[in-house]
């Protein structure tokens, strides 16, 4: 087994800064790592590389075990367990799938008793935002060109198995090299991969700073405080909202909906329904007039009509009253009121805007 040990110095130290609200991690406790395995199957695979990305004396360092053939696999795992006794937490992209199960699998084989740190999962977090964000797929790799970051290593993770069987065979310095790349870029790609949260943040917790204004009379414009500054300017689009990220502000855009809606009245046994007129009233009126042209309101016509602009509310009521398109339709708009935004109904619903933001799409 040969263990590698590096410096790294193109990380910013304070890069964990961007999981504020998200985590607390303690620095000096927390890695990052990756494993590279020969297979899927953690029963007849084996796994023959690790790397972990941690903080040291004021420095990024990473460490690499590797596997010098497929005997190796043991004093390989022997050596993960004694160095991850050092930390609290183990951040993994997608690790919480597969490099986790895998190395435990791998123990339990062997017969190793160990007891892995705390674990946060960087794709199990963004996973929900993947149509947000527009990424290809959820792979690490498209995230880090969604941020810009560019990296030397070309292959994948399938495609260097047979290069390590190469390498167990003749302990070839070029295949070596394309391993230890491969999983470097992987583990100190990931402190970088980090910023996503910047932008992503204000998806979970309630927006401590929110104000409003108007696009004309197009749209809503909701402006929220980020916690940091996002690394680039984006522009995301989603379920016909909008979010524009720009320096320390995140900018939502809330189209108008214009359309003749109807608000519901739950209390139907109370009116009567008006087929000529289409229309509502209350047994209080209705009483007075004649029995030809009135009826007893049921759930699905009780309901008044309004021609305005609305503003959707989604499944949730939270301004009252409340239109829908039909009594079977599961979307709420309100008339947008000035005198409704208070400070706080402001910021529920920008909460209920981000959720349809992120919401997944079913596929």
């Amino acid at each position: 087994m040969e263990i590698i040990d590096n410096n790294l110095t193109t990380i910013d130290k304070n890069s964990l800064e961007a999981l504020s609200g998200i985590l607390t991690a303690d620095l000096s406790k927390t890695a990052f790592f990756d494993i590279e395995t020969t297979g899927l199957s953690r029963e007849r695979s084996m796994l023959y590389l690790a790397g972990f990305v941690y903080f040291e004396d004021e420095s990024w360092r990473y460490r690499q075990f590797l596997a010098e053939d497929a005997d190796d696999e043991f004093r390989t795992l022997l050596a993960m367990r004694e160095f991850m006794k050092r930390f609290d937490l183990i951040i993994s992209f997608n690790g919480e799938s597969f490099d986790l199960p895998f190395i435990k699998a791998r123990y339990q084989v062997y017969d190793i008793n160990a007891s892995l740190p705390e674990s946060f999962d960087i794709y199990r977090q963004i996973r929900p935002f993947k149509n947000l964000l527009g990424l290809e797929n959820m792979k690490q790799k498209s995230v880090e060109k969604f941020l810009g970051i560019a990296r030397e290593d070309k292959m994948s993770g399938g495609e260097l198995i047979d290069v390590y069987w190469r390498y167990a065979e003749g302990h070839g310095e070029r295949e070596r090299s394309l391993l230890l790349l491969h999983n470097a870029d992987d583990i100190a790609g990931m402190p970088d991969v980090l910023q996503i949260f910047r932008y992503l943040n204000i998806f979970f917790a309630k927006p401590e700073s929110v104000s409003f204004s108007f696009d004309g009379t197009e749209a809503l414009i909701l402006e929220l405080r980020l916690k940091s500054k996002v690394p680039d300017d984006k522009l995301l689009s989603a379920h016909g909202l909008s979010i524009a990220f720009r320096n320390e502000r995140a900018v939502i855009r809330v189209p108008y909906y214009r359309a003749e809606l109807k608000h519901f009245f739950k209390d139907y046994k109370n009116y009567y329904y008006l087929p000529e007129e289409d229309v509502c009233v209350h047994k209080s009126v209705g009483s007075f007039m004649q029995t030809s042209v009135r009826e007893k309101a049921s759930a699905s016509n009780c309901y008044i009509k309004k021609e305005d602009c609305f503003l959707p509310q989604f499944r949730s009521e939270l301004f009252s009253p409340s239109f829908r398109e039909d009594y079977k339709s599961k979307e709420n708009y309100f008339v947008f009121e000035e005198k409704n935004f208070d400070s706080d109904k402001l910021a529920e619903y920008s909460c209920l805007v981000l959720d349809e933001l992120k919401k997944k799409e079913k596929k």
